[in-house]
């Protein structure tokens, strides 16, 4: 099983990362607005240094709250931890985990990514503990999903799991499916959604959500709905990669 640890993030990881978000690259999708939707004191363009100051006065004023809210996620984590991480392996029909420990970071960054390498994923501190919670399943399915998809493809690297790749879109668009899957509610019930992005994308006038959900709901196996999900999207990639 998996052995998590919780820390808050360190000032220069959400410095980075709102930084990040607030100057999206070319080609990179514009999640901004929810970066000033929490901090309307920020603005898209802002510098590091801007964002350093201000975090370094809200990490102060806000310390005990962040605090508390770390304690309270991790007590109440804890207790289903264990059976999300074996109900996960069970529907990706993964039987061993090679991930032995993950870190949790409580983060001021609204926006929560996973580090395959680092192992480690954040999680917005100021969200209710069920939307922390739910974060949390759905990264560490991340992690679960990319030992299974190297298991079918062993020269895969952590490298093609980075956006725009199309294994990342996969993943992404993979996750609610799975999570939403009655056997990983039974443990934990929340209406997992995908990206608004991939919502949007229609394939010969079908959702791709739906497409996949039905792909899903026929498949013999995991592996071979990976197969026939990954191939579906090679066919495909030009309108995804477009979104």
């Amino acid at each position: 099983m998996i052995k998590f640890n919780f820390s808050l993030a360190p000032l220069e990881y959400d410095v980075k990362k709102i930084h990040h978000f607030l100057n999206p690259g070319k080609g990179d999708w514009d999640w901004s607005k929810y970066v000033k939707f929490c901090y309307p004191e920020l603005n898209k363009g802002d510098s590091r240094e801007k964002i350093r100051r201000f975090l370094i006065k809200f990490k102060k004023k806000n310390k005990k709250k962040i605090q508390n809210k770390m304690i309270i996620f991790k007590k109440r984590f804890e207790k289903i931890s264990d059976k999300i991480v074996s109900k996960l392996m069970e529907i990706l029909e993964i039987d061993t985990i090679k991930t032995k420990k993950i870190t949790i970071l409580i983060s001021l960054c609204p926006i929560n990514p996973y580090d395959l390498k680092k192992k480690n994923f954040s999680v917005y501190w100021n969200s209710p503990i069920k939307h922390m919670i739910a974060t949390s399943e759905h990264e560490i399915l991340h992690f679960i999903y990319y030992e299974k998809w190297k298991e079918i493809f062993p020269e895969a690297t952590s490298k093609d799991f980075q956006p725009p790749s199309l294994h990342w879109h996969l993943s992404e668009l993979i996750a609610p499916i799975v999570l939403n899957d009655k056997k990983i509610k039974a443990v934990f019930d929340y209406p997992h959604r995908g990206y608004e992005e991939h919502e949007k994308l229609k394939i010969n006038g079908k959702g791709i959500f739906e497409i996949l959900l039905e792909m899903y709901n026929k498949k013999r196996n995991f592996s071979s709905f990976i197969k026939d999900a990954y191939n579906f999207l090679l066919k495909h990639e030009k309108e995804i990669q477009e979104i």
